[in-house]
């Protein structure tokens, strides 16, 4: 009798067209199982996994036998629903409290379609985490956020798990501590063998697990405070060193009269560079640049020469 062969490929049809390939047959004319339906994983880059299958030729044998291929055929098909594992969050149990205070709100601000526009409402609070931000520089860095939900054990609960199943891919042994008492919530990841990788180059995949996990929250809390991730106190490290670059340019900047320039940074770290001379009273800071990624300029105060009109 011939065994089965086993093939990958990116999803389930790609391992199978390979299967085809291989034995140069239809695919109504192999006898194929399903051994994993593979997985995007983060981004497309962290914890792929590739779809596997088992094939090998159909043969001609009795209608018992065929009724027990068919059985054997139709148990694979229920397993490419263990793909779905990129959506575990569905699982995550929602507290029945939180409902009690969304009607709350909503007999509050007298808005009785408030659930049939949920939608938009979250587009207008992306704008000014994402872009309102980098304007903090002429306003108190501090300023409360409205519409906090107090302190929820629900809530916690919920950050909990969903950071668990964000970072599992990444550090399946990490350590997950929520601190609710703050804003922005902290969440601190505790595994020193895989923080490199969980930081990223400049902290780009701590700053995109933190970007999606707010996402994920403020769908299903709705005016929740937002969550700032850490791990091995890389934000405080970074924010040092932004901190001591802000300084060394104003002094720059106050020497030779010019204006000083950042690199391309986010709304959260020219927000650092904003407050550490915010006190400053001989330069000034403004944003500039197009997209996400601007620019900080330190400007001196004192700079009023004109050019000659000689």
């Amino acid at each position: 009798m011939e065994e089965y062969v086993e093939f990958t490929g990116k999803d389930v049809d790609d391992a199978i067209a390979s299967a085809c390939s291989h034995f140069n047959l239809d695919r109504d004319k192999l006898e194929i199982e399903i051994v994993s339906g593979g997985s995007s994983g983060i981004f497309g880059l962290v914890g792929v996994k590739k779809a596997r299958v088992m094939a090998k030729k159909r043969t001609l044998i009795n209608s018992e036998e065929a009724d027990n291929n068919q059985q054997e055929k139709r148990k694979p098909k229920e397993k490419p629903r263990a793909a779905k594992k990129e959506h575990p969050f569905k699982d995550i149990p929602k507290p029945k409290t939180k409902e009690t205070e969304a009607d709350t709100r909503k007999k509050q601000h007298k808005d009785p379609v408030f659930q049939k526009k949920n939608d938009k409402p979250q587009a207008v609070q992306e704008k000014p985490v994402l872009e309102n931000i980098e304007n903090i520089s002429e306003q108190k860095a501090d300023t409360p956020e409205k519409d906090v939900i107090p302190s929820d054990p629900g809530l916690k609960n919920f950050i909990q798990e969903l950071m668990v199943n964000l970072t599992s891919p990444l550090s399946p042994e990490a350590e997950i501590t929520v601190n609710d008492q703050t804003k922005p919530i902290g969440v601190i990841i505790k595994d020193e063998s895989t923080s490199e990788l969980l930081i990223g180059r400049d902290g780009q995949t701590l700053s995109a697990i933190q970007y999606i996990a707010n996402r994920i929250i403020a769908k299903n809390w709705p005016g929740a405070a937002r969550i700032q991730v850490d791990t091995e106190d890389f934000l405080e490290k970074q924010n040092e060193k932004l901190q001591q670059n802000a300084q060394q340019l104003a002094s720059k900047a106050k020497k030779v009269g010019k204006t000083m320039s950042t690199r391309p940074l986010s709304s959260y770290h020219r927000r650092i560079v904003h407050m550490a001379l915010q006190n400053d009273k001989k330069v000034r800071t403004k944003s500039k640049g197009d997209g996400p990624m601007k620019r900080v300029l330190i400007m001196p105060r004192n700079r009023r020469r004109k050019p000659s009109q000689e």
